[in-house]
């Protein structure tokens, strides 16, 4: 009940938001749902792009662990662009501020309070699970001048298929993780680890703890 409750109360928002990133033939069929209680910053035609056939893409609609319901952000500069491979979930509280572009895959989960921060590029494999209070950034946020030019421009972040981000754990700008690796609670991911498989990631800075492992949802 309290799940028909919440979509009743956002489907206006989700409407509108609709209609701002579709043409009126999908936007009609409401493929991105957001919550009554995420609150909208800027949004354009095509700034979500749906791959292949109708997928569904919420925010807010799902309280996840803890039943919280905390209020969320979703903004796309004029550049901004994601592409949803398969269905994508934001929990409740989520922060989506998105200037370049972001490729998610199938199956793409986060708990609350969820940030993503995209000035150049992100992108994630199938099967990706994003515990509570996770962030993933892929610039410093502000810029650091030496001579006259900028030092620290934001670098990609990728993430495999098959990887479970622990809570509150932070993935940095030119992280990079393998298939089916486990980054643990609280850890922060400044380095690749892209051609690491089936490992436990953890610490600050990340190391490799356990190798040949794998984890099931």
């Amino acid at each position: 009940m309290k799940k028909i409750f919440r979509y009743v109360l956002s489907l206006p928002k989700s409407l509108y938001v609709n209609l701002k990133m579709f043409d009126l033939t999908t936007a009609i069929k409401l493929p991105v749902w957001v919550s009554y209680k995420t609150k909208i910053g800027s949004l354009h035609k095509g700034c979500i792009c749906l791959d292949g056939e109708i997928k569904k893409v919420t925010f807010g609609m799902y309280e996840g662990s803890f039943l919280r319901n905390d209020s969320g952000y979703l903004n796309f500069s004029k550049d901004g662009k994601m592409i949803v491979k398969g269905r994508a979930d934001f929990g409740t509280g989520s922060v989506i501020n998105i200037g370049g572009t972001v490729v998610l895959g199938a199956n793409f989960s986060t708990n609350y309070g969820f940030k993503l921060s995209c000035e150049n590029s992100f992108e994630a494999g199938d099967n990706v699970l994003v515990g509570w209070n996770v962030s993933i950034i892929d610039s410093d946020g502000h810029s650091i001048i030496k001579d006259g030019l900028k030092i620290n421009q934001p670098k990609k972040v990728v993430i495999g298929n098959h990887v479970w981000l622990c809570s509150e754990s932070s993935i940095l700008k030119g992280a990079r993780i393998g298939d089916d690796c486990v980054v643990g609670y609280g850890t922060i991911v400044s380095k690749n680890f892209e051609n690491k498989y089936r490992c436990i990631i953890g610490g600050s800075p990340a190391t490799v703890l356990k190798e040949d492992c794998n984890w099931e949802k």
